[in-house]
């Protein structure tokens, strides 16, 4: 059916006109609201945040599971763990999928997925191997002290396979962003790694309150008095002391109290009896606290306590 001046509220001697304009600036309006370069650097910058964002989600979440999974219960750990892995897996291949990304950006993704492949993999094979061991302990067929040295290596042998699994494509990723900024610069913030470091202050201000290890051992560290800089001098070149106060431990055979000093990430909790006992504070949040302990026989074993 043939166009009738009737079917426009503007008359059509007026909206020619208009169209006409239109076909003529046609190449123009197409590079500004179309260009190519721009539309892929928008898509693949959302992307590497919204990559950002997934591995920001897996820490927190794994953080949670050892303070929401029921004590003793190593399976549901387990498979809780191995969830958030491979969950996460499957997202960097969905966002791989993106048509519009650029696949400099794909040969990241790829390598993520590599990545959180093995580390469900080690994962599983680790907390395996953990509750074999903590099994053959409960039944008496492995004494303690044996049990705590061969968890202690487990556990030194796990985290350093996470440390090489996590960083082992780090350079070849900062080359890769590196690039990116260089080409797409001019139409989107950089694209970074953004790597947090825990200051002495966040530490410092989270440590005390009550906290429950995961064997159920509650610890009460009571907020003490902070050594404070003099704001008229220089920060740098003032010595900043460990915080102190006072704490009460409690499980089910003993109990005592204790004075406490926290020097950068050691926190040291003092007894009457002269025996401390001292935390190497690996990361600390609103909700958990995971450090590590050495024993009596030199085992260094890393636990979590969560906060109640």
């Amino acid at each position: 059916m043939a166009l009738r001046s009737d079917h426009f509220i503007t008359p059509i001697k007026l909206v020619l006109p208009g169209i006409i304009v239109s076909v003529i600036g046609l190449f123009a309006s197409n590079y500004i609201f179309n260009n190519p370069e721009k539309n892929r650097a928008k898509a693949t910058f959302a992307t590497w945040t919204v990559i950002n964002q997934f591995e920001t989600m897996l820490e927190k979440n794994s953080d949670l599971l050892p303070c929401n999974t029921p004590a003793g219960d190593q399976l549901q750990l387990k498979k809780d763990f191995i969830h958030l892995y491979e969950m996460t897996r499957q997202n960097m291949v969905d966002l791989k999928d993106e048509e519009k990304i650029d696949k400099r950006l794909s040969a990241i993704l790829n390598m993520k997925i590599d990545s959180y492949t093995e580390l469900k993999r080690i994962t599983e094979a680790f907390l395996d191997s953990a509750q074999f061991v903590i099994a053959q302990s409960e039944k008496g067929i492995l004494p303690t002290a044996e049990k705590n040295f061969i968890i202690s290596q487990m556990q030194s042998k796990y985290v350093n396979d996470l440390t090489h699994v996590i960083y082992r494509d780090t350079t070849m990723t900062k080359n890769i962003l590196k690039e990116l900024n260089q080409s797409y610069s001019s139409y989107v913030d950089s694209f970074v790694i953004v790597e947090k470091v825990q200051s002495y202050e966040e530490i410092q201000k989270l440590v005390p309150g009550k906290w429950i290890t995961t064997d159920k051992v509650t610890i009460e560290i009571k907020t003490g008095a902070a050594n404070t800089l003099n704001t008229a001098l220089p920060k740098e070149g003032q010595q900043t002391g460990p915080n102190t106060g006072t704490g009460h431990w409690e499980q089910a055979d003993r109990e005592f109290d204790f004075t406490w000093t926290l020097d950068k990430s050691t926190l040291t909790m003092k007894r009457e009896n002269g025996k401390d006992i001292v935390f190497e504070i690996v990361k600390i949040s609103d909700n958990l606290v995971t450090f590590v302990l050495t024993d009596a026989e030199g085992n260094a074993m890393i636990a979590n306590a969560c906060r109640i």
